[in-house]
């Protein structure tokens, strides 16, 4: 009998403006035991080290994203290159059912009038800006939890499609009696 292999950590995107960095450290250390536990690997732009072509890797991590979590601030929709380049791939993976792209609220904005971000469930709960939230760290914790939820799914999806293959496998091993 065959053990299933752990399923591979759950890639997350986040774009978000350079002006947002403080907020964003505060987000990254909520994500932080997810990626210890193996089920998150974060990536954003400030993975990129002196040499790198800059927006190559912004584009292969953003065509390999399972997750892609937009950073919704002013500032956000403040940034020509967020509005034309990342969130135009980034809602067209989501579409094609590529990718899972979810809308944070991280302070007050009319987000609301883009009609593509509109349409999804956002986090935290009630699209309630995290910063207005009385203690951050619970909304950035309700944030957390949403994403954790989706990592779990992915998993339990993981698991679903190696057991079928494993079944597949031992259908085929008895079919041309190779019995093991």
């Amino acid at each position: 009998m065959s053990v299933i292999p752990s399923p591979p950590p759950y890639k997350l995107f986040i774009i978000y403006s350079r002006e947002d960095q403080t907020s964003l450290k505060d987000f990254k250390s909520h994500l932080r035991p997810l990626e210890r536990s193996g089920d998150l690997k974060v990536w954003f732009d400030g993975e990129i080290v002196a040499g790198q072509y800059w927006e190559k890797e912004v584009k292969e991590n953003l065509r390999i994203a399972n997750i892609i979590v937009l950073f919704i601030t002013k500032n956000f929709f403040d940034s020509d290159y967020i509005e034309n380049e990342e969130l135009q791939e980034a809602l067209k993976r989501h579409n094609k059912k590529e990718t899972i792209v979810i809308p944070v609220i991280v302070s007050p904005c009319v987000w609301d009038a883009n009609a593509s971000i509109k349409e999804l469930q956002v986090l935290p709960k009630d699209g309630k800006p995290v910063l207005t939230w009385s203690i951050a760290d619970e909304a950035w914790a309700d944030v957390t939890r949403g994403i954790r939820k989706i990592a779990e799914k992915y998993k339990i999806k993981y698991e679903d499609y190696l057991a079928k293959e494993e079944v597949k496998r031992a259908v085929e091993l008895y079919n041309d009696q190779k019995f093991e």
